[in-house]
């Protein structure tokens, strides 16, 4: 993994060099290939530009599976050839693009049974050649993990091949069935689009003067963040919290962040909680000096409050770009006067929530100066069920709740696999022609018993096949979410926000010693930022 800079990542421990070595093996042999002494980066720079290609192979599929799976974003899909031998898929990407780098991962009985790959690319699919820095022989081991190829050496990440046609081949024995969870070819340079937000939920890091490493170094939080491809923040913002520290996600500490994210040239994503604790789907009580309030007088508070606060930040210096209101508001906000209670099939108490909804719209208009005006967000918890989704900005359209972006935060453990969140955003641009961002989200490098699975105990690796729990498994479920946010239709997918890097626990992007994890590296995705797509 590496910074603008070109330095190689660290990882702070033995084992998780050890995890990265057994997952790469092909990633390995090329820079042995290449002469050069340092490791590969972890992920090749740029967006994967294969998802919804056309496909074709040499074999059928293999029943339960479908060849529209090894390009369709999700890692946890997969397609089984229906025969044995060798195998061979080719992608059209339907132009040419330079490639700077294939990843694969594969599934089955993979090991050290003589099973191999190849990758090669090509203007056309009859004269393709073989792609660079692959192991000797273009004999790439099969195991279990991302495995990556790069275009380019550590020294050169510039380097590219330009191709329309990527072909991948792997060889098993006869008694052995190995599938392809995903196949992915990656691209810095398809169609340019400069806002794609990249952004991380640092509200919790207090000041950035903690010791963080990278290569070893010594380095701010920011700036190894920054040198990553971030260029937003996402600050969290509690009305009176307490009992937090000195790292409170109140206005104090949130705009001295601010100062910190924008002299690091990062945007300011804010996300006004309207609670002094931490609010969800099931939390969202009323902050303690409001409560009570008759729904005019609470109106009017949520106005004042909302309007003083864009004020603060654009008099600090540090102007919001985009403002979510409130987080999670599926069952409304500001309980119980802005609750949604289920009433049969559908949800009542609509009018108070949206006349609290219009009042903190209203202040965050006015607040910022006459060319100051943060975009308007509205988040929900409903990553992967559109239904629900749907439901819900229908109602605040019908309103006249005017917004202008769709906030979704998203658990692959809790709400099905990538497949069902591309579906969901997919359904609620087509629907609304609003960008849509992925507001929160984290993806473990290690174990985390008990967290985010369907029961106490059913471990992460069987709910999540596709995706190693792993350092390299991390940042290869990051690249893929953000690539799948940039293929949604006519370029309405925003960005994606990683919920509490610097965490000490195996949820963050950081070791607990601090050293920077693979996964910092996921949104290198090319010049300014990338977008594809119908």
């Amino acid at each position: 993994m590496q910074t603008s800079s070109s330095r190689s990542w660290t990882l702070a421990s033995a084992v998780a060099l050890a995890v990265i070595a057994m997952l790469l093996p092909a990633a390995t042999a090329g820079a042995a290939a290449t002469g050069d002494g340092g490791a590969l980066p972890s992920l090749p720079d740029g967006l994967n530009v294969a998802i919804g290609a056309r496909v074709t192979a040499n074999s059928g599929a293999a029943p339960s599976t479908t060849l529209a799976n090894i390009d369709d974003g999700d890692g946890t899909s997969r397609w089984c050839p229906s025969t044995v031998g060798i195998h061979q898929v080719t992608i059209d990407l339907g132009r040419v693009v330079d490639v700077s780098g294939t990843g694969a991962t594969f599934s089955g009985e993979e090991g050290s049974d003589g099973s191999y790959y190849s990758v090669s690319t090509g203007m056309t699919a009859a004269a393709q050649t073989p792609f660079p820095n692959q192991a000797a022989g273009d004999r790439n081991t099969i195991v279990q993990g991302p495995l990556y190829l790069f275009s380019g050496v550590p020294s050169d990440r510039a380097a590219t091949v330009p191709a329309r046609y990527v072909t991948l081949t792997y060889r098993v024995p006869r008694e052995q069935n190995i599938c392809v969870q995903e196949f992915r070819v990656f691209s810095s340079n398809a169609v340019r689009a400069p806002n794609l937000e990249l952004g991380a939920d640092v509200s919790g890091l207090g000041s950035d003067t903690a010791v963080y490493t990278v290569d070893g170094q010594s380095a701010t939080p920011l700036s190894i963040l920054r040198d990553g491809g971030t260029n937003d923040v996402r600050l969290r913002l509690l009305v009176n919290p307490s009992g937090c520290g000195s790292a409170c996600p109140d206005l104090p500490n949130e705009l001295t962040i601010a100062t910190q994210a924008r002299r690091a040239g990062m945007r300011i994503l804010l996300d006004l909680e309207y609670s002094d604790g931490d609010t969800s789907s099931s939390a969202q009580p009323t902050p303690a000096p409001w409560a009570g309030q008759p729904l005019p007088q609470l109106a009017r508070s949520v106005r004042h409050y909302t309007k003083s606060v864009i004020r603060a930040f654009a008099a600090n210096g540090t102007p919001v770009s985009q403002v979510a209101i409130g987080n999670e508001i599926t069952q409304g906000f500001l309980w119980p006067t802005g609750k949604l209670t289920f009433n049969g099939s559908d949800r009542g108490n609509w009018t108070g929530f949206e006349m609290l909804l219009k009042a903190a719209i209203a202040g965050a208009r006015t607040g910022g100066g006459p060319g100051d005006r943060p975009r308007i967000e509205l988040d929900t918890d409903t990553g992967g069920d559109s239904a629900t989704a749907l439901d819900v900005f229908d109602h605040l359209q019908a309103a006249g709740v005017r917004f202008d972006v769709i906030g979704q935060t998203y658990s692959p453990w809790l709400q099905g696999p990538l497949a069902a969140l591309r579906a969901d955003l997919t359904a609620l641009v087509r629907r609304f022609g609003k960008p849509v961002v992925l507001a929160a989200g984290q993806f473990p490098y290690a174990d985390v018993p008990g967290y985010g699975v369907y029961t106490a105990t059913v471990p992460y690796p069987d709910t999540l096949p596709g995706y190693l729990i792993s350092p390299s498994g991390q940042a290869s479920y990051e690249r893929d979410l953000v690539s799948l946010m940039a293929s949604l239709p006519h370029r309405l997918g925003l960005g994606v926000f990683y919920l509490d890097p610097d965490t000490a626990g195996a949820l963050g992007l950081f070791t607990p010693a601090g050293a920077a994890q693979p996964a910092g590296d996921a949104y290198r995705v090319g010049s300014g930022a990338v977008l594809y797509g119908p």
